[in-house]
């Protein structure tokens, strides 16, 4: 909705299908709003100036918070938050185009060492196997 200035306590909580919530106009975020929305990639806010601890928790797709006026905010492991002053000097985060490439990235980046390990694991037995 683009009327939504508060997001309550558990509002959005375990929603794990959510991917997209208007947050700009946004001025209040209580305890765990956004937790275990496993969607959720970016949010932005255009009018938030506090975001607490637990409001986003478990969240394992966000990849960036964006906050016009985010003037204190927590740590959120994985999480680039862009506040006020970030924003002033121009830090737009980064397009979604870019956060996916980034994770495509990463997701094959494991997947390569995951079918490195297997081969390694692989020859191990055939060795076994060869002096049994």
């Amino acid at each position: 909705s683009k009327c939504l200035v508060t997001i309550s306590t558990c509002a959005f909580y375990g929603c794990v299908s959510l991917s997209q919530v208007s947050t700009e106009l946004v001025t209040e975020l209580r305890h765990n709003a956004f937790a275990y929305c496993q969607s959720i990639v970016e949010h932005r806010y255009k009018k938030l100036k506090v975001l607490e601890d637990e409001v986003y928790e478990s969240n394992y797709s966000l990849v960036q918070i964006i906050g016009e006026e985010l003037e204190t905010h927590c740590v959120i492991e994985g999480v680039k938050v862009i506040d006020k002053e970030e924003f002033q000097k121009g830090n737009r985060g980064l397009r979604l185009q870019e956060v996916l490439v980034d994770k495509f990235e990463e997701r094959k980046a494991f997947q390569k060492a995951v079918r490195r390990q297997a081969n390694v694991l692989q020859q191990s037995y055939k060795l076994k196997a060869a002096f049994q």
